[in-house]
């Protein structure tokens, strides 16, 4: 093979190349920020959830059976998502409470 055919291969060749993985790299990159900003909004949707939550019982003064499950649930997602656990001392404050609206009525003599 000619030398000046070789070395134009050579070029386009690894041009060709160069582009392709650049492609590639751009493409896994732009695939990871979206999986990022997809996880992050999830988090901070469940951070969001977890509080809401809490603090609708804390007012309401009772929380059943069922809402202390769907607070569990969500209070899982918030520790799988590595957040550093502020919500501990709110959520012991819930299970303090009583399951049931009567049972609030019935000890401040209201009902």
């Amino acid at each position: 093979m000619n030398p000046t055919v070789t070395i134009i291969v050579a070029v386009f060749s690894s041009s060709a190349f160069c582009t392709l993985v650049q492609y590639l790299v751009e493409k896994r990159h732009q695939k990871s920020d979206s999986g990022n900003l997809l996880r992050d909004t999830l988090a901070a949707l469940a951070y969001s959830s977890l509080s809401n939550e809490i603090e609708r019982l804390l007012t309401k003064d009772f929380a059943t059976p069922d809402e202390r499950r769907t607070l569990r649930v969500l209070d899982s997602v918030y520790k799988r998502n590595g957040w550093n656990g502020d919500m501990k001392a709110r959520m012991d404050k819930v299970y303090k409470l009583s399951t049931d609206k009567c049972h609030i009525h019935s000890e401040d003599g209201r009902e």
